[in-house]
Formats: C-alpha cells, structure tokens, sequence
C-alpha cells in the first residue's frame, strides 16, 4: 500500500508523507503507517499466535506471561560516546541528530566499508522517502544500550516517542541483506505491539536461549 486516504478531506496521502499534501492536516508518522499496514499487521498477528500455541504445546505459558510482562516496560536506548553527552548536557539547544544529517553536515565520515552501502539501501527500502529523519535505537530490558556504540545509554521517554516509534525485528541492515532487500511481512511493530514481536521473534527455536536478542527501535 503507498497510500491512503486523508480522514480530514478524504483525498490520498503518500504512506511516506506524516501530513496531507491537500489540506495540510498533520497524521501519522509515516514509519508507524508502514507497521500499520493490514499485511504487516495481519502477519505478525499470525506470528505470534503461532508463538503462543507453541509455548502452551510445551507447557511454556507462564514464562511466555513473565516474558511478555518484561518486554512491556522495555525502554527504547541508544548509547554513545561520552563526549555526546557532554555536548548535549551542555545547553537545552542541543539536539540529537539523525545518524544521515551527521553525514550531510560533514560532521562524521563515513566508515567507508560495506555496511555504509548496506544501510543507505536498507534504509530507503524501510523507509522510502524519509530515512534521513530516521533515529535508531536499541529495545532494551535493562536500559543499557549497545556497548559497541559508546559507553554512556540514553533512554528515550516513552511518552515522547511511543506516537512515532516502531520496532524491527533485528538490526535492519543485516535482515534485508539476508532476505534479498525484499523482507517478509510481519517483522516490525508499532511500539504499542512491541510485545507481539518480541514473543514472534523468540517462539523461533534457533532463537531461544540467546543472551541478549537485539531488536531495532526506529523514531
């Protein structure tokens, strides 16, 4: 679906659009109409009830309950280098910029390895059209983020991004290489169905019992 209609003047506003080009009324963040999609949505609901037969055909219900009850007060993290701290604490002016405007304003090379393509094309396939505004985090029980990134862990407050933030089954760049650029539907989340995902995602054996499973916070 590429687009849909305007509940204010009825006409069609592009999917990667969050305001309508005919009125101007403001409306969904274009990522979470993606991961609202009848298709998405239908199939992570498959997803999921199939964990939920698996986990009772085990007699793994009561950890399934625990697990889902952890995962609905998950935090969306992103670690960074102390500096980055430093300069956000400096001043409420500070912002936090998009992994692609520190590249636009030549504040950040590139690595310049293959990873840099692989992101560019994963990005534009998940987010045709806006990928620049996009900011990526970690979903995260503990509220620290991934090491590799920097020493210090920011979490998000849930009430500034649960209207804009989605979840991706994995880091985003290594599931589109894997699937060919064109992914299955029913593997990414509005935040609100987080827990269907993260349940979908771990029902799969080769996936239990991993000590830290990363799923990607887009907003």
């Amino acid at each position: 679906m590429s687009s849909e209609p305007c509940k204010d003047c009825w006409n069609e506003v592009p999917i990667n659009w969050n305001h309508c080009p005919h009125c101007g009324r403001p409306g969904l963040f274009p990522n979470v109409k993606a991961a609202q999609v009848p298709a998405e949505k239908g199939a992570l609901e498959r997803r999921y009830q199939a964990a939920l037969r698996d986990a009772a055909s085990r007699g793994a219900e009561a950890d399934i309950g625990r697990f889902e009850a952890a995962v609905a007060n998950s935090k969306a993290v992103i670690a960074r280098p102390l500096r980055e701290l430093d300069r956000l604490v400096a001043s409420d002016k500070e912002l936090f910029p998009t992994f692609y405007r520190l590249l636009g304003e030549e504040v950040r090379l590139p690595h310049g390895n293959q990873w840099d393509l692989l992101r560019r094309i994963a990005d534009e396939a998940l987010f045709p059209g806006y990928k620049e505004e996009i900011r990526f985090a970690a979903l995260s029980l503990d509220g620290i983020g991934l090491s590799t990134y920097g020493e210090c862990s920011f979490v998000f407050r849930e009430d500034m991004i649960a209207h804009r933030a989605t979840v991706f089954e994995e880091n985003s760049a290594v599931f589109m290489k894997r699937h060919a650029y064109e992914p299955p539907v029913g593997h990414r989340a509005t935040w609100g169905e987080r827990v269907k995902l993260c349940t979908a995602k771990l029902a799969v054996p080769s996936n239990r019992g991993c000590r830290r499973p990363i799923f990607r916070v887009s907003c």
